[in-house]
């Protein structure tokens, strides 16, 4: 599945702009997962504190939007093939800045 996004992401990079195109895969997969998580009874209501929110907000925009959009628009830049081949490096350095930030 992820090659198929870095192609289509890379066809599609080429009429918008990476932003756009992060926003509009983020609309894709919440509406998939809402509708998928409906159907099978998954969606539970927890009550939400603070902390909760803080989580969701720097999970939403530092690992979604940030690396996403950083993504197609380098996808966009250096196209499929070469930038697909950089996918291996995202578990060596998130090993990385886990290590960093959180000792």
């Amino acid at each position: 599945m992820w090659s198929c996004y870095v192609i289509i992401s890379w066809k599609l990079t080429k009429n918008i702009n990476a932003l756009a195109l992060t926003a509009r895969s983020g609309l894709f997969g919440a509406i998939f997962c809402t509708v998928f998580g409906a159907a099978t009874d998954a969606l539970v209501v927890y009550k939400i504190t603070t902390m909760d929110v803080i989580a969701f907000l720097v999970l939403s925009i530092l690992a979604g939007v940030v690396s996403f959009a950083s993504w197609n628009y380098a996808i966009g830049k250096v196209g499929a093939s070469k930038g697909g081949n950089f996918v291996y490096l995202i578990p060596v350095f998130g090993v990385f800045f886990g290590i960093t930030f959180f000792r």
